[in-house]
């Protein structure tokens, strides 16, 4: 039983590479101008002509016409992919570097308040020497916060 199955064995023709290199020209002619699509019979005229011409070896088989509308239907939904994982990966780049931008933004007010707080610091304790000069001569001196508070 398994000696009649038939896997892979089927459609044993493939696209020569010289076609592939065509077809491939054209399709990005056809992306690149979507106004002007060259159709897939035009594709297929024009190869018949270029090996009449002997741009493209005798030996070379043309596809059909079938066939090429099958490759560039496969090949536009392999193109459209790729777009779409690089367009993927540039948002991810995109937010990446915007993540990383705003953790050195977040370190630089970490720095800044660090900054304030020092700052702070040194002011409180210029204060305290300046009341402490004040205070050398023995008086002590208070304000009243219960007569400021309850005006």
């Amino acid at each position: 039983m398994k000696s009649k199955q038939c896997f892979g064995k089927r459609g044993d023709n493939t696209i020569h590479s010289d076609i592939r290199l065509r077809l491939e020209a054209y399709f990005l002619a056809n992306m690149a101008d979507k106004s002007n699509k060259i159709p897939n019979e035009d594709i297929h005229a024009s190869l018949l002509e270029d090996q009449e011409i002997g741009l493209i070896m005798p030996e070379v088989v043309i596809p059909e016409i079938s066939t090429i509308t099958n490759w560039m239907s496969r090949r536009f939904r392999s193109w459209k992919e790729d777009m779409q994982r690089q367009s993927r990966q540039t948002a991810t780049h995109y937010m990446e570097v915007e993540e990383e931008d705003n953790l050195d933004s977040s370190d630089d007010s970490q720095k800044d308040v660090a900054m304030e707080t020092q700052i702070q610091d040194d002011d409180v304790e210029e204060l305290v020497s300046i009341d402490d000069s004040d205070n050398e001569s023995g008086e002590e001196s208070y304000t009243d916060q219960d007569s400021t508070d309850s005006e």
